[in-house]
């Protein structure tokens, strides 16, 4: 994919532990996560099924109670978080899925799909941005085009294999004479502050660690579980301690 929007770097960031127990307190757990990949599942709660880049989840039968992520970027020249929330809303529509929480990595999903105020759908604004999870070769990826911090990056992305254990030491120590990257010796004591403060998943696929410095508000939509009366009511419960704007709050009529 191309034009990225979610990131400079990647379309690929994962949803934090924090909002997808978030999304188990609302809809009771996590059937099915259509954007998805082995990597992100090492997150917790996991869902009971996930799809992948290769299933192509935009284009695969969807069902449960649905937590949505979409990558970002275009797909055909069309903006990917409008189609997701477009598969989202049709499967919804249709029954074939029992309700979904979808993560809008930008306020403009508001502004992208009018059929969220045409079905007075529940959303909130979460008070700070989503630290989306990504990984440190991600973090890391803009150093490595620059020759200054080149080597630095390498040396680090060649020690994901063990266990890190000389990150204390390597952001404050190894490199203090060298006067090269600024930016880079942030980045570096970030990643060992993140692993000290277990704010770090190591899986057999992979290390994510939450990114560093999230760039956009964030809006949570809720497509409620129609066959419980309580559900719209229970998704502001849950999250109204993430909540930015009280009049989201405020009770909204039944979705027909």
């Amino acid at each position: 994919m191309s034009n990225v929007k979610h990131s400079c770097v990647t379309v690929e960031h994962y949803t934090p532990p924090l909002y997808r127990n978030l999304a188990v307190k609302t809809m009771g757990g996590i059937t099915l996560d259509p954007a998805s990949c082995a990597l992100a599942q090492s997150l917790t709660p996991f869902a009971e099924k996930y799809f992948s880049v290769k299933d192509d989840g935009l284009n695969m039968s969807w069902f449960g109670d649905v937590l949505v992520n979409p990558p970002g970027g275009m797909r055909e020249r069309q903006s990917n978080m409008r189609l997701w929330f477009h598969k989202a809303f049709n499967e919804w529509r249709e029954g074939h899925v029992r309700q979904v929480i979808f993560i809008g990595f930008q306020l403009s999903v508001l502004r992208l799909n009018p059929e969220i105020f045409e079905y007075m759908l529940p959303f909130v604004v979460p008070q700070q941005r989503i630290r989306f999870w990504t990984t440190p070769e991600c973090l890391l990826l803009p150093y490595l085009v620059k020759p200054l911090g080149r080597n630095r990056a390498e040396y680090m992305l060649s020690t994901l294999s063990s266990d890190w254990l000389s990150w204390d030491h390597f952001g404050l120590m190894k490199w203090s004479g060298l006067n090269e990257e600024a930016k880079l010796d942030g980045l570096l004591a970030y990643l060992a502050k993140c692993k000290k403060a277990d704010q770090w998943v190591k899986s057999e696929h992979g290390v994510l660690l939450p990114s560093r410095s999230p760039s956009h508000d964030n809006a949570i939509i809720y497509l409620p579980d129609r066959d419980d009366s309580g559900s719209t009511a229970r998704f502001y419960e849950v999250h109204s301690e993430i909540a930015s704007v009280p009049l989201l709050k405020q009770k909204w009529p039944a979705v027909a």
